[in-house]
């Protein structure tokens, strides 16, 4: 079983797979896609990313590995149960005492065996302690661990992130820009969250971390570009391209979304149907929020990924940085913005402009 593969070597790290995005790019589906397959273990894609942030606090305070169940038990639970009060989301459909009763077995028997405490080894012990009790099917053999951090981060957590994990492979989640960033938008009014008159410009931010990873040349070639749109639309080409990328078998399951306990119920869809695309989406062209001026900023600050992934470009307009700024300026004096979050906003839209990156 895979629970005593592990202990009985509980130095060597499992490979992780990690999903990077832009918000509304078709991160949850991919985790959702990739959930059911036998070299995979997940956790619910909402509250992985508090696993991640809590074993991060742990490791860096230097916890005795002793504490490491109680520490979740307790954290894990409130960070849960803010996130569906903020949320009003989907419930955690596991059993956290469990989880962490299993953690403390396995801790209890790999302590004296352990040749160094890790950050790598915190995430093992979790996700091995979740598979054994609710994710029997796995294959013990070869299997990667799919840790969702909800990225993009900053340099800073960048440095931490691929310096402590065993990363294999870092799926970057991309979007048509102008898309991405209306959804978002639309979906941040849809779940009643509180206004910001900075949400556009921290958006664009968020866009634009989400290409962090390619500054750094010792770790840019773990990174592979999934399209959203052809997650979509070309399904059976794109779940092929990972599969090959990660040695692992195109499982009828792959085409299936699965979340939570709802897994491996056998009702495949046709070989036809996946070729075609099961999940088609038909988007209208008319976008739900942004304005003119805001579209034209996206614009301007993305057309270099725009033209390299032959997105459309939806002003006809010749317009220059200078322009499509000063036109910024002028919508957010008439919208009162205050002076301050107009500074903060052009600081920003200075810093994303200047980002260089190259996406390979």
């Amino acid at each position: 079983m895979i629970k005593y593969n592990f202990i009985n070597n509980p130095n060597k790290k499992i490979k992780k797979i990690s999903i990077n995005y832009a918000g509304r790019s078709g991160s949850f589906f991919l985790h959702n896609l990739l959930e059911g397959h036998e070299n995979i273990i997940t956790l619910q894609n909402e509250y992985d990313r508090y696993l991640y942030n809590l074993a991060k606090t742990f490791f860096l305070s230097n916890q005795d590995l002793d504490n490491y169940s109680c520490f979740l038990k307790k954290n894990l639970k409130d960070n849960i149960n803010e996130h569906l009060k903020i949320y009003n989301s989907s419930k955690f459909y596991y059993d956290l005492d469990k989880i962490c009763n299993e953690i403390e077995d396995i801790v209890s028997k790999i302590k004296h065996r352990v040749i160094e405490k890790n950050f790598d080894l915190l995430l093992d012990i979790f996700y091995i302690s979740h598979c054994h009790l609710n994710q029997k099917y796995i294959d013990n053999k070869d299997h990667y661990i799919l840790i969702q951090t909800h990225t993009p981060f900053n340099q800073k957590d960048y440095f931490f992130f691929i310096n402590n994990l065993n990363i294999h492979t870092l799926f970057l989640m991309l979007r048509d820009p102008v898309k991405a960033i209306d959804s978002h938008f639309f979906h941040h009014s849809f779940e009643s969250i509180n206004y910001s008159p900075t949400l556009l410009v921290d958006l664009l931010s968020s866009f634009k971390e989400s290409f962090l990873s390619i500054h750094l040349d010792n770790f840019k070639k773990k990174v592979f570009v999934v399209s959203y749109e052809n997650l979509h639309n070309k399904t059976f080409l794109e779940i092929d391209r990972i599969c090959k990328r990660l040695n692992i078998k195109a499982d009828d399951i792959l085409f299936k979304e699965t979340i939570g306990r709802n897994k491996l119920t056998k009702e495949f869809i046709s070989n036809r149907e996946i070729i075609s695309g099961f999940r088609k989406v038909v988007v209208p062209e008319s976008l739900k929020i942004l304005k003119d001026y805001e579209i034209e900023l996206v614009e301007i600050l993305f057309d270099d990924i725009i033209k390299k992934f032959n997105y459309k470009f939806r002003s006809t307009k010749q317009l220059t940085y200078f322009n499509s700024v000063i036109k910024f300026i002028y919508y957010n004096f008439v919208k009162n913005l205050s002076f301050k979050h107009l500074i903060f906003c052009l600081i920003k839209i200075s810093v994303i402009r200047s980002t260089k990156y190259n996406i390979h």
